[in-house]
Parts: structure tokens; sequence; C-alpha cells
């Protein structure tokens, strides 16, 4: 009895010892929302936790009075915080507690001309400690001094640019090294407002782009000018809010795009991110939800930025090349979560700030050691310096295994060290086709240079086998008849090939010599459909359509065979009643033979893959198109002479028939969407009903 007693206490004496020795971090990086990076294809990866809960600055418990509708929020150099008290009409200056230490714009005694504040929605803190305001409702911008006092105001700019009805309201301003204000006014889609040091207008700033649908495309190409006068003319949108980076780079955020609704400015108004359609939205949100609200952007001392979505609560952060690090939070009403968050900033430590204007509060988020590694590797990795980075690269794996951005950057390392092999082995696990097409590049100009003579033997010796098989099984069908089983499949490629390459001879002997068979239709359709699926299985890594556990074998098979069975239909529907001599089954027959091309050429395509890099691409994509156009060719030849029109009837009849398949297509997806919306209905009434009948 003793021993077993003797035994429960050394157990539960390892249990306390190992809980005390459980890593902080580790406990601490339990946080109460999803921590994760999102793939190129919008895939939600899972990561350990880069920022967790510090504290909360509680605003509405302050002997000066409640916070009411905080708008914005600044961290100076001293890591002093202050806050846009739009409610209060005021500016508040306090420390990382909480202590207020100072107020702006609230005493009695102010005027307006004399520093009174009205509605303020921004706030910018530059340098030597002199605040400016973006005093919205006194439509101005408002300077005070360090020790507070009121300094001048910045009414609205005289400029003939701005025009007469042109309605000037600052809501957030930062100023450059340069003394220039880059000012957000409400409503305007010119850009942001640049001012100079003395508030003289000096031009509009980095303009976002009119967004243009396709439709709206279409009325402008075909409609007249005065056909357009009627219709809604396009507008950019206007930013939301603005943000200087320690470098100098102006930040902007714009709400109601579908791209860019981040944009990182130079000097003169361009966006340095790489692609005009660069998206920031989340693509692991499921459609049909709310659109996102980026109200704000933050960037740390080693320019990584963190933008801030309203609607969702959620964090996300990039490095200076706009490449994702991770994302984080959530909305809600508990610790680490925000209601309505409209602020966002960064201290010189790398802590978050995150001001909630529901909640009346401000939430802190300080970085793990995971967020802490990932800074330290990729500020050396940005800078150029991948050999040097490996090392921290290496050491973020071994908390996360599978961190895209890790194995990229380990790729670039052993790619800068000629270790190409081992480049590509990273690249290839990242899922970068880039960088693994530059790696393979290398490695198979090396290979090519040492082994020159054997390549160029054994591709010789290749087309002789090639060549002696082709004579070899042009002999064999010629002696064997036609009606034994064994040659009937070399019989089908040989006409096939003359389909293929003789479409008017080999469509009439389809139709009018009886050389047509339903069964060689199915197994014509049959190799199109393996070869489709092949498409996805034996493509090179650069040239796979997307990764093999993405891919929906249904939809694989179904664009496979419906081009077929919906192009025959409709095309004998048409036929019928366009005098078309062709019947149905003649219809089919003809059909499958135009998928040739493809049969014939995908596999040798998707083998030469293995041989191409991306920088040949457009070989392989000109091959493509060559398999379309001749694809399209042989449809527009079997339906002339499987049904004996002319020329222009024949075009007609296949554009009528191409537009009535687009036709099908569109009923089909309306009536599915219909017939959704009508069992959710049915289910709503179910469900009203038996709550009624409880």
């Amino acid at each position: 009895m003793r021993r077993l007693w003797g035994k429960q206490a050394l157990l539960l004496m390892a249990l306390v010892i190992l809980a005390i020795m459980q890593p902080a971090e580790e406990v601490k990086a339990k946080v109460p929302y999803p921590n994760y990076v999102l793939s190129p294809d919008g895939l939600f990866l899972p990561v350990p936790a880069p920022y967790v809960p510090d504290s909360m600055i509680l605003l509405d418990d302050k002997p000066e009075g409640a916070f009411k509708k905080p708008q914005d929020l600044f961290i100076d150099k001293n890591n002093r915080l202050y806050i846009a008290d739009t409610g209060n009409n005021r500016i508040v200056m306090m420390d990382v507690q909480g202590n207020i230490l100072r107020t702006y714009g609230t005493d009695e005694s102010l005027t307006k001309e004399t520093g009174k504040l009205n509605e303020p929605r921004g706030v910018f803190v530059g340098d030597d400690g002199t605040l400016f305001v973006a005093d919205t409702g006194n439509k101005r911008l408002a300077e005070f001094d360090p020790n507070g006092t009121f300094v001048r105001s910045f009414e609205q700019p005289d400029s003939e640019l701005l025009g007469a009805d042109f309605v000037y309201q600052p809501v957030k301003v930062v100023m450059d090294s340069r003394g220039f204000f880059y000012v957000v006014s409400q409503g305007t889609q010119k850009g942001l407002m640049m001012l100079d040091p003395e508030g003289k207008f000096r031009g509009f700033f980095g303009a976002n782009k009119v967004q243009i649908s396709f439709v709206d495309a279409l009325v402008h190409t075909f409609y007249s000018k005065d056909q357009r006068k009627g219709k809604v003319v396009n507008l950019p949108y206007s930013f939301n809010n603005v943000a200087l980076s320690p470098n100098g780079f102006i930040y902007t955020t714009t709400t109601g795009q579908s791209s860019k609704q981040v944009r990182k400015l130079n000097a003169v108004g361009g966006d340095i991110f790489p692609n005009d359609s660069r998206d920031f939205s989340d693509k692991s949100f499921h459609y049909g939800t709310l659109i996102q609200n980026f109200v704000d952007v933050a960037i740390d001392r080693r320019s990584n930025m963190t933008i801030i979505d309203k609607q969702y609560g959620r964090m996300y952060q990039y490095d200076e090349m706009g490449r994702m690090l991770y994302a984080f939070g959530s909305n809600g009403s508990g610790y680490g979560m925000t209601s309505a968050p409209v602020a966002l900033e960064v201290d010189e430590q790398g802590n978050l700030y995150v001001l909630d204007e529901v909640r009346n509060l401000i939430q802190t988020f300080s970085p793990t050691p995971f967020a802490n590694l990932v800074h330290e590797a990729n500020e050396l990795y940005v800078q150029g310096k991948y050999t040097e980075s490996f090392e921290p690269w290496k050491r973020v794996r071994q908390v996360d295994s599978f961190y895209e951005l890790a194995l990229q950057a380990m790729g670039h390392s052993k790619l800068r060290q000629e270790e190409y092999t081992a480049a590509m082995e990273y690249f290839k696990a990242a899922y970068d086709k880039s960088g693994y097409s530059d790696a393979y590049y290398e490695a198979r100009r090396i290979i090519a240079r040492e082994h020159f003579g054997t390549i160029a033997t054994t591709s010789v010796i290749v087309m002789v086998l090639v060549y002696l098989l082709y004579k070899w099984n042009a002999r064999r069908w010629r002696v064997r008849p036609d009606s034994k089983p064994l040659v009937r499949m070399p019989r089908l490629i040989k006409r096939m090939f003359f389909v293929m390459m003789h479409p008017v001879q080999g469509f009439e002997a389809l139709r009018y010599e009886g050389k047509g068979r339903l069964s060689d239709a199915f197994i014509i359709i049959g190799a199109y459909l393996v070869v489709s699926v092949l498409g996805y299985l034996i493509p090179s890594f650069m040239y796979e359509p997307m990764p093999l556990q993405s891919v929906n074998w249904q939809t694989v098979i179904r664009n496979a065979l419906l081009p077929w069975v919906l192009w025959s239909v409709v095309n004998y529907g048409i036929t019928s009643i366009s005098s078309g001599e062709g019947r149905i089954r003649d219809v089919f027959i003809g059909t499958a033979y135009c998928f040739t091309p493809f049969v014939f050429f995908t596999v040798p395509l998707l083998l030469l893959t293995h041989v191409l890099s991306l920088n040949e691409m457009k070989f392989y994509d000109l091959f493509q198109q060559v398999m379309l156009l001749w694809t399209i060719l042989l449809i527009f030849i079997k339906v002339r002479e499987t049904h004996s029109y002319d020329t222009g009837k024949a075009i007609g009849v296949t554009l009528a028939t191409a537009i009535g398949c687009v036709i099908v297509i569109t009923l089909y997806i309306v009536l599915y969407g219909m017939a959704i919306n009508l069992a959710d209905f049915a289910q709503q009434i179910v469900k009203e009903v038996s709550y009624i009948g409880a």
C-alpha cells in the first residue's frame, strides 16, 4: 500500500514539475481567435498564435469623463497615446497605462479661433511633438505645439483645381519629413489632398482607379455618346484612412473595392505593391458574407504593415513586399476581441493597439516568440540576405514545419548557394512555382551541359524507334482485315488521324460512307476523358493547374463530357429546323471526332512540361491555343459537311449553336439557383410551422 502511495506521489510531483517547466509562451498563446495564413489559392492554413491579448485600456472610467465614439489613435516615439475623442470634441494624450496626461481643444474659454475643436476624427504627431488634428466639424486642420497650445489652423485652401462646389471635410491627416500634409477629405474621390507647410493646395495625390464591371465595359464600347449620358457615372472609391511609415511611404485604405484595398504610395503617388488586381480580402470567408471593411493600417519599424477589418475584427500582417505573414483576431465582446475597431497603431516594441469605438477601450496585443522569430528572419530576407536568413527560418520551421514563407525563403537561400535540388524541394513544399522554375532552370542547364552527348544520342534513338514503330503498325493495318477485333483500335486511330488531317474527306466518309460508329464516338470521348484526368495527374509541378487535393474530380468529368453532349444536342436541334441533312447519330459521332487534337497531343504536351521551365510557358500556351483553334476548325467543317451546308450557312449555324449552348447553361444556372432558394424557403416554412405547432 505504501509503495502504491509512493508511486502516486512521484507521479503527482512529475506532473507538477512538467507544468512548471511548460514554456510560458505555449500557455499564453491560447487565444480566442483563429491564427492562419492564406495560400495563393485561398486555402486556410493554421499557424501558431503570432499575437496575444496583453491588456485593455478602458476609456469609460476616466475622472475627466468617459470617451464618446473615439475615432482615431496615434502613438508617438515616447509611447504616448493620442486619441481623437470625437463625441467629446477633444484630443486626449495618455500613457500606456491609461493615465490621462493632457487634453486638447476642450477648455470652455476657447473659441474656434483659439483652438476649440469640433468632432475631431484624425490626429497626427510630428517627431518634435507638434500635434495636427483633422478637425472635421470645423472643416480645417488644427495645429498645437508640444505644450498643448493652439498655434494655427489650416482652413479650406483656395484653388481653382478644387472647383466651386468642393466641400473640405478632413477626417485623417499625416505629415511627411518635408512638412507636407496628406489629408483624407470625406467624400473626395480624387485622392489625398496634398498641402504644403503653409496649407496651400498642391494637388491630389495617389487617387484610386475607377473599377469598371464587364457590363459597364460593354456599355462604354457599344453605346453611343448620347446613350451613355443617361447612365450612372463610375467614380473611384475615396480613401477612408492614411498612414505614414517610418521610412516615409504613404499607405492608404479603401472600403468597397474588390482589389487594391490597401496601397503603398511612392513620391509620385504610384502604388509600390505589384499587380494592379491585388486583392487583400480574405478568401477563406464563404461567398455571400458581408464585404470586409478595412479601416486602418499600421506600419512597424521593420516596415511590416498590419491592416484591420472592422467587419470581422480580423487583423492581417504583411511584410514590405506585400507578402502575408499571418492573420489573427475576431469580433466579439470577449477578452482579446473587438466589436467595432476604428483605429490601429503599433509602438516601437511591435505591440499593437486597437481602438474599439463600441466597447470604448483600447485592446493591446503583444507579439509572441513565433512572431518575433518570423520578423527577425523576414527582415534579413527582404534585405536580400538569403544565406543569413536560413538559420532563423529554420528555427521558424521548428515551431511550424509547414509555414510557407519559411519554406520559400529557405528555397531562395539554397538557390543563392547553387544547391538547386534542395532549393526545388523547398519551393515545391511552399508551392512556389516561380522559385521552383528558377532552380529547375539552373539545374537543367547544368545537366544539359554535362550530358549533352548522351541526351542527343538518346533523342536520335527514340526518334528512330518511333519511326520504325509507325512503319510496323502501318504494315500491320494493311495485312489484317478490318473485321478482326485485334485491329479495330488501330483502324480507329488511323481514321481519327485521317479526319484530323483531312477533315473535309473525313467527315464525308463518316456521314455518307458509313465509316462512323457510335461505339467509336464513345471510345474517342472516353479517351478525351482520360487525357482530361491526366491533365491533373502527370504535368510537372510548375504546370499543374492546382494541387491534387484541391481537384474536384466530379467537375473534371463533367467538364470533359458536357461539351460533347451539349453541343451535339443543341446543334441537332438547330440543324433540324435549318434543313440540315445529318442524323442525330451523325452529329454525335462527328462532334466526338472534333476532340481528336486533344486526344492525340495532350499527353505529349503534358510530358513536355517535365522539360520546360516557366520561362518557356509561351510555347506550352501556343500549343494549347493551336489545339483549341484546330478543334474549332474541325467543328465548323463538321457542321458544313455533315449537313451539306454552304460556308455562309455553316458559319451562321455554328454561331447559333454556340449561342444556344450559352443560353442553356445560363438557364440551368438560373433554374438551379431558383430551386435552391425554393428549397430553403420551403425549409423555413416547415420550421415555422413546427415552431407554431410546438
